[in-house]
């Protein structure tokens, strides 16, 4: 069953904001290897301005080149180039032992890899910086959305200083958020334009009709967590393991689910 409380949803970003602040005490860190390894990824702490020298006081290329070798090779232990790394088999091992369904366990893999390497996805860039992260940072996050317009997948990698999770006493990931930075139009563009609030709505729409649509950026955050129906009921037909709502920071609205 939807959620529809706003309180329910305010709770959410209550709780997306504490993990965001836990977060923020690993930046001066992570602002520090990135000077060091990766200074492209810099801007835990402050935004960076474009043009603007970001190594002027580190003498010695070594690290970062140590570092570019390292996640090179991350790369290419995780999607060799030398064969189709895509590979696909069924839950039943049994079934593996006919010729048919190895067949079609095959064709799906080659598929699945021309999928992933369509030029319009992003994979090769996005990879290129998970492995940076990984390297330089020791954790990396990959987002992967589905182009209904173009339809095709889309890899990015997405930047740690919006990113936070929540964890179990293993260190299991129990919850994750990721924080949006968008525009009204951008809002309309992804959602809709009856997804968004009234006066969002009635702004873009004036903007259409001569009127100027304000740039302003507005947080949206794209909260993963358990379900709870599928944690009582288990598998069944709208019942999936986990949730995906991404949530208006501002006035606790929810945009998508």
């Amino acid at each position: 069953m939807p959620m529809q409380s706003q309180d329910t949803f305010a709770g959410i970003v209550r709780r997306a904001e504490k993990s965001r602040d836990a977060m923020r005490q690993w930046f001066p860190l992570l602002e520090e290897l990135a000077h060091y390894f990766y200074n492209d990824r810099q801007g835990f702490l402050a935004e960076q301005t474009p043009g603007q020298e970001m190594n002027i006081d580190i003498w010695d290329s070594s690290p970062e080149g140590h570092r570019a070798r390292l996640s090179q090779a991350f790369v290419d232990a995780m999607c060799p180039r030398d064969r189709y790394w895509v590979g696909m088999e069924t839950a039943n091992k049994q079934l593996m032992l006919q010729d048919e369904v190895r067949l079609w366990c095959q064709i799906t893999s080659y598929v699945m890899y021309l999928v992933i390497h369509d030029p319009r996805s992003n994979f090769i860039e996005a990879m290129a910086e998970l492995g940076d992260d990984s390297c330089s940072f020791g954790t990396a996050v990959m987002f992967i959305d589905y182009d209904n317009k173009g339809r095709h997948l889309v890899f990015q990698c997405k930047h740690l200083k919006n990113i936070a999770v929540d964890v179990d006493a293993n260190g299991k990931i129990l919850r994750h958020y990721c924080w949006w930075p968008m525009s009204v139009e951008d809002m309309v563009n992804e959602f809709g334009i009856d997804a968004i609030p009234a006066d969002m709505a009635n702004e873009y729409r004036q903007a259409r009709d001569g009127g100027g649509c304000s740039e302003k950026k507005f947080e949206v955050i794209h909260a993963v967590i358990a379900s709870d129906d599928y944690a009582r009921y288990g598998a069944g037909i709208g019942r999936k393991q986990y949730r995906s709502l991404w949530i208006l920071k501002q006035g606790n609205h929810l945009l998508s689910e």
